[in-house]
């Protein structure tokens, strides 16, 4: 399971890696989630990226913040299969 969690980042980074500086600070946020996530011993996967994410948003007031972790928000959900 702990292979999958770097598989995803594997993935996310690559996408990210390949727009350049387009989305520089969408993989500044979405490294942060990871890094907290790691931090705090949790499995790293995209629910817990995505929820991550959502926590930054609703601690933030900056209207430019809150665009780049919604353009996180839309990265990380790119790379993640429906559960249905």
């Amino acid at each position: 399971m702990q292979n999958q969690g770097m598989n995803i980042q594997i993935k996310l980074y690559a996408y990210l890696n390949k727009y350049d500086t387009r989305l520089t600070e969408e993989k500044i946020a979405i490294e942060k989630a990871i890094r907290e996530l790691h931090f705090s011993s949790e499995h790293v996967n995209n629910k817990k990226i995505i929820l991550k994410l959502l926590s930054f948003l609703s601690y933030t007031d900056d209207v430019v913040e809150k665009d780049i972790i919604r353009n996180a928000l839309e990265v990380v959900l790119l790379f993640t299969s429906d559960d249905i």
